[in-house]
């Protein structure tokens, strides 16, 4: 019956050394927080590749004759979040797999993924409609930039050296 008494008075020593003391080094175990703070190395790559190299994450759309997949790829060649109208829980709910409508709401299923993931930013070869979007793939990107994810990527912050008159501003400086 032990567990229903008051719990002892420790002597101050035992106590103190009982206390938490805080770390030395922080372990980050989230791999997108430096590139959420532009700090994170974005490769360049060659100044005369077709697609060029400077992402963070990018955006491919493949439409076959039966199905429309979208993925966000990361330059390391991981493939972080996929969608498809292949995937059933997708499928059942639509009438084609290669209709306007696929796209539309293939867009919103990858845009909910994206934001549940952390990524909010990414590279595409395609730019988003400025007006009313006329083909399937304008529908895909103008819905997955109603939904919140943005298709450009902030540049990656450089460290200016101290003789610079120009000092750009950090991007995890906060303002009110």
């Amino acid at each position: 019956m032990t567990h229903f008494l008051p719990p002892a008075k420790l002597p101050p020593k035992l106590a103190l050394q009982r206390a938490k003391l805080p770390a030395e080094y922080v372990l980050n175990r989230n791999p997108r927080s430096l590139e959420k703070i532009c700090i994170a190395y974005k490769p360049a790559g060659w100044e005369l590749e077709t697609p060029g190299r400077n992402y963070w994450h990018k955006l491919f759309i493949e439409r076959t004759s039966r199905n429309v997949s979208a993925y966000v790829k990361h330059y390391t060649g991981h493939v972080p979040l996929t969608a498809s109208t292949k995937e059933w829980a997708i499928k059942k709910h639509l009438f084609s797999t290669v209709d306007r409508c696929a796209h539309i709401n293939l867009a919103r299923v990858l845009a909910l993924r994206c934001l549940q993931s952390g990524i909010t930013e990414m590279i595409c070869d395609h730019a988003p409609p400025e007006g009313p979007p006329r083909s399937n793939m304008d529908a895909f990107l103008a819905v997955l930039v109603e939904n919140g994810v943005s298709l450009t990527e902030p540049d990656q912050y450089k460290n200016p050296r101290p003789s610079e008159a120009q000092r750009p501003e950090k991007p995890w400086t906060l303002h009110d």
